[in-house]
């Protein structure tokens, strides 16, 4: 008899260190960009600066995206585990990780994987204790590890 899945409200963690990071660079860059262009009129490097700062500019951008999306879902069921539309079976999770303390991260490791997927990295919004508790409660079903480590997610 399979019972009811947990459920609980997820949010794509916004990531203050890089987007602060990102904040101090777009400024600079535009800076950098304007001194080049002043002092010798070089289109190589104002080209590579213009480039520079494009990335910069789209990184802003995906940060505030990604910080300004809509509550997802984690579902904990027999098995298996559902966060942001992605399913994944418990045979599949090498790890799972938290990182911090007060509002913690939660990372999903896949098996294969070199570092956690943004899809599988996320935040409680309410009652993060119980959350916690449920997913190592699964995770100890499930045999899997979780582990307090500070993890790398990618963009």
């Amino acid at each position: 008899m399979r019972s009811e899945p947990i459920r609980h409200a997820v949010r794509n963690p916004a990531g203050m260190a890089f987007l602060t990071a990102i904040i101090i660079m777009c400024p600079l860059s535009f800076i950098n960009t304007a001194i080049i262009f002043r002092d010798n009129h070089n289109l190589t490097w104002l080209t590579v600066t213009i480039i520079q700062f494009i990335i910069v500019a789209v990184g802003l951008m995906i940060s505030i995206y990604g910080a300004l999306q809509k509550p997802a879902e984690l579902l904990l069921s027999e098995g298996e585990l559902t966060v942001n539309g992605v399913l994944l079976e418990a045979r599949d999770i090498q790890v799972i990780m938290k990182r911090g303390y007060f509002r913690p991260i939660i990372g999903i490791k896949p098996h294969g994987a070199r570092i956690v997927p943004v899809k599988l990295c996320f935040r409680f919004i309410r009652d993060e204790d119980k959350g916690i508790a449920d997913l190592g409660g699964w995770a100890a079903k499930n045999e899997l590890t979780m582990v307090q480590k500070r993890f790398i997610r990618w963009i």
